[in-house]
């Protein structure tokens, strides 16, 4: 139950890198000056490679975990592992194409093996990812083996990105570059969320190449109705009327899907099935079954501040705790959150936002337990929004309240014989008024 929030891959905003965008771009420079160097190879089209994905992948399930676009590894939240095949619906343990798809961020390892027009190939890619979880971009590198001539297969890399910035948008952009030819291909997708969360997702995506007009690129439509937690229902649309249709059941941990093809006839074509093991994603068999079984431990021990350094830093961050508060509250599985506040270093400001979004927890109908072993009104003030305190037997409070003084040497110098002349140059300069005055200034008041 670590580690919340990072479960629940909504599309949040962050402030997008700039050293991420600035490599992406030089990578992608290079690769098109190379390019026109290159002979004339084919590069199959997208959605010939990417036959097994149910929707766009930046809109849906992290599409094959970085297989397509490489970006989708940074939402990888633990390591996944998905294994797809295709039959012609006859025999569902029947294997034609298939592919063994993994991940963990940020690197993914993926393999798969189709028969175009009656070849065998297989592609392999490693990917690799990086950003925000509002932006994400990724690198990958392909090659095939098999006979690639028959197939069309060239070494190729890519070039993938995923900007959600916010709750009910997600937008992404893929680039393809064949290594051995001129070929170049540019994918761009959508997907909107009407109402915020997961229930209801609406899909675009088109793919074109270079030699390809616009009007005669090939594109796909659809959506993604999630009825209960983990239960989702896919159907898309191509340009070439083609239609698929989809069921995802996830249980936690693992996951079933099926998916069946119609072709442009309408014909009954084939039906691919997915196990997925690993990662973590909401169930209704969660949801339902587990309902306020676990609690969430809050460890706040140590420096609690905005930024911590990237290495040998053992400080939380602040908007961390905040939303793994957050994502508890909106879990049905978590009863209780228990806060340690042990060897807690925190500013008064990030200690008050903190009993707020506990007291929000509380309201939610989540039980809260702090822990104190040594405190002083900071960290009482925080401990006392709970539904229980817990002290350390041997532990202390020192509760010397919050009233703030100075002291005025204004009347002793003048007894002394002494006199003070105090420059000030601006309003609220107060270093040297106790020197200067008797009492409190307002700009001194009104700053502490």
């Amino acid at each position: 139950m670590k580690s919340f929030a990072r479960k629940h891959p909504s599309f949040n905003t962050q402030r997008p890198p700039r050293r991420p965008k600035r490599l992406a771009y030089t990578v992608l420079a290079a690769v098109l000056s190379a390019g026109f160097a290159l002979q004339a190879q084919s590069l199959p089209g997208y959605y010939e490679r990417s036959r097994f994905l149910m929707a766009p992948p930046a809109a849906f399930e992290e599409g094959l975990v970085g297989f397509v676009n490489p970006a989708n590894l940074r939402f990888l939240h633990r390591p996944e592992l998905r294994f797809i095949w295709s039959t012609d619906g006859r025999d569902a343990l029947s294997l034609q194409d298939w592919g063994v798809f993994a991940g963990f961020r940020p690197l993914g390892f993926s393999f798969q093996r189709q028969h175009p027009g009656g070849v065998g190939v297989t592609d392999f890619r490693i990917s690799t990812a990086w950003g925000t979880r509002a932006l994400a971009l990724g690198l990958a590198y392909g090659w095939s083996s098999g006979k690639n001539d028959a197939s069309g297969r060239a070494k190729l890399l890519a070039l993938g990105s995923v900007w959600r910035p916010a709750p009910h948008l997600s937008l992404a952009l893929l680039g393809n570059f064949s290594l051995e030819s001129r070929d170049r291909e540019g994918v761009a997708e959508i997907g909107v969320r009407p109402f915020g969360g997961p229930r209801l997702t609406l899909f675009a995506d088109a793919a074109l190449r270079n030699g390809v007009r616009v009007q005669d690129a090939p594109w796909s439509v659809g959506a993604v109705w999630q009825p209960v937690d983990g239960l989702h229902l896919v159907g898309r649309y191509f340009k070439s009327t083609a239609l698929t249709l989809g069921l995802v059941f996830n249980f936690g941990r693992g996951g079933l899907g099926a998916q069946s093809r119609f072709d442009a006839q309408g014909s009954y074509a084939s039906n691919d099935y997915v196990v997925r093991v690993g990662g973590l994603k909401p169930s209704v068999v969660q949801t339902g079954l587990l309902r306020r079984k676990f609690y969430v431990p809050l460890a706040l021990k140590g420096r609690v501040d905005y930024l911590k350094f990237a290495f040998l830093d053992g400080t939380r961050r602040f908007l961390d705790v905040l939303q793994d508060i957050e994502a508890a509250v909106a879990d049905p599985r978590v009863a209780a959150l228990a806060v340690n506040l042990s060897a807690m270093r925190v500013r008064p400001e990030h200690a008050w936002e903190i009993r707020e979004a506990l007291r929000r927890a509380r309201l939610a109908g989540k039980r809260v337990v702090t822990f104190v072993d040594q405190g002083g009104m900071n960290t009482y003030h925080l401990a006392s929004v709970a539904d229980r305190v817990v002290m350390d037997p041997q532990g202390s409070l020192r509760l010397q309240g919050y009233v703030l003084g100075r002291t005025y040497l204004k009347g002793t110098l003048e007894k002394l014989g002494l006199g003070f002349d105090e420059w000030r140059f601006f309003k609220y300069k107060s270093a040297y008024e106790t020197y200067s005055r008797d009492q409190m200034s307002e700009a001194d008041r009104e700053q502490r």
